[in-house]
């Protein structure tokens, strides 16, 4: 019974500011944000909103691993660290950059 309630234990609500926020819902409005991107700034939205992984990932069709990944990756380190490419040369991508502190990813 332990590895049930193992299993089904929610994360707890990740910690935004608000502006990062701000940048998060940006990139999801946004129609030029690379689909990763936009992904990745769903499910930090929604962990930051309280959602459990398994909800996250059956609402944005990925999995529960992709959702804990994200999260954890965000909880490390800000959206800098969590939103970055790695774009290949010649990548239609590797316009995106990461700026300093919270300001996030850019097109330049």
């Amino acid at each position: 019974m332990l590895y049930h309630w193992c299993m089904n234990k929610a994360a707890a609500p990740l910690m935004l500011t608000d502006d990062q926020r701000r940048t998060l819902e940006a990139w999801v409005r946004a129609t030029n944000t690379p689909q990763g991107i936009a992904l990745r700034a769903k499910i930090v939205l929604a962990a930051a909103d309280g959602a459990p992984n398994q909800r996250i990932a059956k609402e944005l069709g990925t999995t529960r691993s992709t959702v804990s990944l994200w999260r954890g990756r965000f909880a490390e380190g800000g959206t800098p660290y969590t939103l970055r490419l790695s774009a290949s040369p010649g990548c239609a991508h590797a316009a995106w950059c990461v700026c300093g502190g919270a300001r996030g990813v850019h097109q330049g």
